[in-house]
């Protein structure tokens, strides 16, 4: 798998074309021809619940996710879901209302399994944000989107984080300095050394999923060729 990187994301008016230069660089590199000039963007198609594709390309697997400045696309020959979600120490879930209640034991009541409601409070916002990324993950890899609900399924077994859910394979990953290790489904803490833009004040976490393992190929960083309108 290639995993592609935007760390000074503009927003989601680019993700078409940033998607596109992706998928163009990808095919390059495994020589797979779409034609007498043309490029990935010709053959991007949506399904009905919203996952993009690559019409007549059935080999080409991919996934897409961005949270503020961050933007991240794996492709691969086989299905594959990834979900990051950026944490901001000046905007956190932790902060209680009058009842005690943190915002994100308020979310986990409301779309974790019981399993995973005790695993964030064993593990705060961590492990909030956690069972949030391996869950999206997981629904994007099996092509169901919000269609599937979120406690239907749960992500966590005696305690900890699964390995594998089903015909899923979950691992974890770590990124440092542009370079990943351990790719499956993951949990992926992202910190400021990876993209030079990112702050100390920002933690990322990151999860991926894939009906078989795989390895990280390469890491590519894109650049933006224009800012949203």
């Amino acid at each position: 798998m290639i995993l592609y990187a935007i760390n000074d994301f503009k927003g989601n008016a680019l993700s078409r074309e940033c998607l596109a230069q992706a998928l163009d660089d990808y095919c390059s590199k495994k020589e797979i021809f779409f034609g007498r000039n043309q490029s990935a963007s010709f053959f991007l198609s949506q399904e009905l619940k919203g996952k993009p594709f690559l019409r007549d390309f059935p080999q080409i697997q991919f996934s897409v996710s961005h949270s503020r400045n961050l933007w991240l696309c794996g492709i691969q020959d086989q299905p594959l879901g990834i979900d990051i979600e950026c944490k901001s120490m000046k905007r956190g879930l932790s902060s209680m209302n009058a009842e005690g209640q943190t915002r994100f034991d308020k979310i986990a009541v409301r779309y974790f399994t019981v399993a995973e409601q005790k695993y964030v409070k064993t593990h705060g916002e961590d492990g909030f944000y956690q069972v949030w990324v391996y869950k999206e993950a997981y629904i994007k890899c099996k092509g169901t989107g919000i269609s599937e609900v979120l406690a239907s399924f749960s992500v966590i077994e005696e305690d900890q984080l699964i390995k594998r859910r089903k015909l899923h394979y979950l691992d974890e990953i770590h990124l440092n300095e542009m370079y990943l290790k351990e790719m499956h489904l993951v949990e992926m803490p992202i910190n400021e050394m990876l993209f030079g833009k990112m702050t100390i004040e920002e933690q990322i976490y990151g999860a991926y999923c894939s009906l078989i393992p795989m390895e990280i190929e390469a890491v590519v960083e894109l650049e933006t060729k224009g800012e949203e309108q």
